[in-house]
């Protein structure tokens, strides 16, 4: 039984041992010189605060990706389970991380997890696999491939970007990091402003995607829709 389990693991991480190892080390050499040098506890006081750092950055946070969930570990105790099946949305950050979506819960991947680059390269796989709208993002003019095919999320019309007559103008803003003015397109059949590019591969989106991200991306009553990070 047992390895049957490990041949369905297809990834796990350990501890920040090194935080770990550090902060215990300053904590030891607390009491130590509280202790066997006569100081008082207030002499210490900036090694135990950096000793109480460091073992929080090294706090037990271990993870586990199987062919079928995704478990995470928290304080060695606290056992979160999500199925890959439930898996909406994965957002590859620039550092290495991921934010990933079950549904409306949301797991963010950082740079200080154990492993979080090789679990970034396992959910791009996974995500490239399961969910067909995987990249979609909506774009701007500029980054637009000629003949490069996009969709609209509300009547699911697809479409070149020649055919596209409107866009919605989004001006430079120095406070928004927007250094330019940006066009977004509005989809030629029903002027709606959800058109969507598939932006990390830079293939044309398909008719499959486009209906099911609209199932995941599903409007609330005020006719706006829950966007996850890294969508728009």
């Amino acid at each position: 039984m047992k390895e049957s389990q490990n041949a369905a693991t297809i990834l796990s991480s350990g501890f920040q041992k090194i935080y770990l190892g550090l902060g215990l080390s300053l904590a030891i050499l607390s009491i130590y010189v509280v202790v066997f040098k006569d100081n008082e506890l207030r002499d210490t006081t900036v090694i135990l605060a950096i000793s109480f750092g460091l073992l929080f950055l090294g706090r037990p946070k271990k993870m586990k990706l199987t062919k079928t969930e995704f478990i995470v570990r928290s304080l060695g105790v606290l056992k979160t389970t999500y199925s890959l099946d439930d898996l909406t949305w994965v957002y590859l950050t620039d550092d290495g991380g991921a934010f990933i979506y079950f549904g409306e819960k949301r797991v963010d991947l950082g740079v200080d997890d154990p492993g979080y680059k090789k679990f970034q390269a396992a959910f791009e796989k996974i995500a490239r696999e399961r969910l067909p709208y995987f990249g979609y993002m909506t774009t701007d003019r500029a980054s637009i491939k000629r003949g490069q095919v996009s969709g609209c999320l509300d009547c699911h019309s697809l479409f070149i970007p020649q055919e596209i007559k409107a866009w919605t103008k989004v001006e430079k803003s120095i406070w928004s990091g927007v250094k330019s003015d940006l066009f977004y397109p509005k989809c030629p059949e029903c002027g709606e402003r959800w058109v969507f590019t598939d932006k990390v591969r830079g293939e044309s989106v398909t008719l499959e995607g486009i209906q099911k991200m609209d199932v995941f991306l599903v409007k609330n009553k005020a006719g706006d829709r829950e966007i996850p990070f890294g969508l728009l």
